[in-house]
């Protein structure tokens, strides 16, 4: 018998001892209560469970969001509006949506605007039906909790704005729960057909615009030179929409621009006609339209007037 059989050998008898006990009857093992701590971690740490959630919180969720882009675009990297209405007073929200969100929402502005902050930025001011309400954080990150969840991570935010902030809720440990990785809202259609193309051109334009926004905020109020730095900038970009060489085939990129132009200018626009024989364009203020190649035309040569006038 050569040395590696009995090793092998050696090996299984040792393994069934230690699983049968010595007496060869099984060996009956009590683990220790878990102490209080061990015990609250892990209720913290327990997968988060799947949201069932109302469509009209699912949309409430997507406007919150809406608004906090906004919030940022207005504050240009310096300090965060205090009120939905300075959105107003800067054109970016009509007086109607302005109402309707201060009905909705609570929102907390007011201090040096962070893309890496976990503050809250916006909530909702009362639960739901089902017990849940819609956040979004500083950092754009948005979803839908829990209600007490919800409130114990506004907690957190008020005293970290104060600088007395503890251990991070235990929404923010677990990455929260982005609502499109549980599926759609629980009343929403069961089938939904695929999106024509030019929609999908003008989603991808629309993440284009909020990345763009994002990289002026780290660059000192600019927009990159054009698509292939900003690829630079987030190297995941191209994972999820392809070079900058296949960006620039679909769409068009109007750079020079800093944070602060004005909001009718032209930022991304699509090259490719829709069915409607329109363009799908986003202006700087992450608004979105469709224009007839004479619309995009002038709309080009004012942006571009509106640059050189700028310098």
């Amino acid at each position: 018998m050569t040395i590696r059989s009995r090793a092998l050998i050696l090996g299984l008898i040792l393994a069934w001892l230690l699983g049968a006990g010595c007496s060869g009857a099984p060996t009956q093992h009590t683990d220790p209560a878990p102490t209080p701590v061990e015990a609250s971690t892990a209720a913290d740490d327990a997968p988060p469970p799947n949201l069932q959630v109302s469509y009209s919180t699912f949309r409430a969720l997507n406007e919150a969001k809406t608004l906090s882009k906004l919030m940022h675009l207005a504050a240009a990297g310096d300090r965060i509006p205090d009120e939905f209405d300075r959105l107003v007073d800067s054109g970016l929200l009509t007086e109607e949506r302005a109402e309707a969100a201060k009905g909705r929402f609570r929102f907390f502005g007011g201090a040096k605007a962070d893309f890496n902050s976990k503050r809250v930025m916006i909530c909702d001011r009362e639960r739901d039906a089902d017990g849940l309400g819609v956040v979004v954080l500083e950092n754009l990150f948005g979803t839908i909790l829990p209600w007490d969840q919800l409130e114990e991570l506004v907690q957190w935010s008020e005293a970290m704005a104060k600088g007395e902030a503890g251990p991070e809720p235990a929404a923010l440990r677990l990455g929260a729960r982005k609502i499109d990785v549980y599926g759609r809202p629980k009343n929403a259609p069961t089938r939904v057909p695929p999106r024509p193309a030019h929609e999908k051109r003008s989603r991808d334009m629309a993440e284009l615009g909020k990345l763009m926004l994002m990289y002026g905020d780290d660059n000192r109020g600019r927009y990159p030179t054009d698509l292939a730095t900003l690829i630079d900038w987030d190297p995941d970009l191209e994972a999820q929409m392809g070079s900058a060489d296949e960006l620039e085939r679909q769409f068009g990129y109007v750079p020079g621009q800093k944070l602060t132009a004005s909001s009718g200018n032209l930022l991304l626009y699509d090259r490719t006609l829709g069915p409607d024989g329109k363009n799908g364009v986003v202006y700087v203020d992450l608004r979105r339209d469709r224009l007839t190649p004479e619309e995009l035309k002038s709309s080009l040569a004012s942006t571009r007037e509106s640059i050189e006038g700028g310098k």
